[in-house]
């Protein structure tokens, strides 16, 4: 997860990223906090709403033409 949040970062500034947790050992905010502060764009915490997420995409879409 957030190793690759780096990686895309250091080899595109402009591809958009959306983290995603479930929580986990660091637990899902502090886990999330990192992944903004690293490079994602958005982010969701498990359970989530598809059409959230279909939304985001979107705008990210009518963004990029």
């Amino acid at each position: 997860g957030l190793e690759t949040i780096k990686a895309i970062r250091q080899r595109n500034q402009d591809t958009k990223i959306i983290a995603i947790s479930g929580g986990g050992r660091m637990g899902q905010l502090h886990y999330l906090r990192i992944a903004e502060r690293i490079g994602a764009d958005c982010h969701f915490s498990k359970p989530f709403e598809t059409e959230e997420v279909v939304q985001v995409i979107q705008g990210f879409l009518r963004c990029a033409t």
